[in-house]
């Protein structure tokens, strides 16, 4: 690979928008208020909620990486 092909390197999968992105923040939210008495989630309770592993969460909640579609499909399931 030359530097030449990093650079034309495409971006690959989604990101959640600032409005999904929010929408997702409010979810947590409420389920930490209504399921966990008001305790925040940790990585790991938010990774076994969605059965995604908890970088891939990380990686949502942070919206700088893509992640492939079926990946933000399970998490909106």
């Amino acid at each position: 690979m030359t530097s030449g092909d990093s650079i034309n390197k495409r971006k690959r999968g989604v990101t959640l928008t600032s409005h999904g992105l929010q929408k997702l923040r409010d979810t947590i939210a409420h389920l930490e208020d209504e399921d966990n008495f008001g305790q925040k989630l940790t990585l790991s309770e938010l990774s076994l909620r969605t059965r995604l592993t908890a970088d891939t969460v990380s990686k949502l909640l942070a919206a700088e990486q893509g992640v492939d579609r079926r990946t933000l499909d399970r998490l909106i399931e």
